[in-house]
């Protein structure tokens, strides 16, 4: 329960920098706080999985759902991000 608790702690921040970034670029709208979502997804964790991926042996269902975590995740943010006033 302790390792779920701080891994969760620490995954909130990448939340939280993405409410600032967007707050800061000025992405307010669901499309543009959507998309934004998308490419960060695109750019981070998606080559880092599937690098991981290739060196460490894994499942590739694993790292397709981690990858669809990350997604979710971004996608979730990015909404709240566009209903904030």
């Amino acid at each position: 329960m302790t390792s779920i608790g701080i891994s969760e702690g620490i995954m909130s921040i990448s939340s939280l920098v993405f409410i600032l970034v967007c707050g800061r670029l000025g992405f307010v709208s669901s499309a543009s706080t959507l998309l934004a979502a998308v490419a960060l997804w695109v750019m981070i964790p998606v080559p880092l999985l599937a690098t991981n991926a290739i060196f460490i042996p894994m499942d590739r269902s694993i790292v397709v759902s981690h990858s669809f975590g990350w997604l979710a995740r971004l996608v979730i943010t990015a909404l709240c991000v566009s209903w904030i006033p």
